[in-house]
């Protein structure tokens, strides 16, 4: 993404956001979570439940 810092993770969350607007997506795969910081992991779960995106764990 052109424009953007390389290690600023604020255009990679703009990008999953409009993904999931864009697409009807009620569910997610997540593979490799146990590689996310927590504070990355608990921003996935925020941007989850701001979207409506189920958070089903199996």
């Amino acid at each position: 993404m052109a424009g953007y810092r390389p290690l600023d993770p604020g255009p990679a969350w703009s990008v999953v956001a409009a993904c999931i607007l864009a697409a009807p997506i009620t569910h997610l795969t997540l593979l490799r979570a146990h590689l996310l910081t927590s504070h990355r992991f608990s921003a996935l779960l925020a941007t989850m439940r701001r979207f409506g995106v189920s958070e089903g764990w199996r």
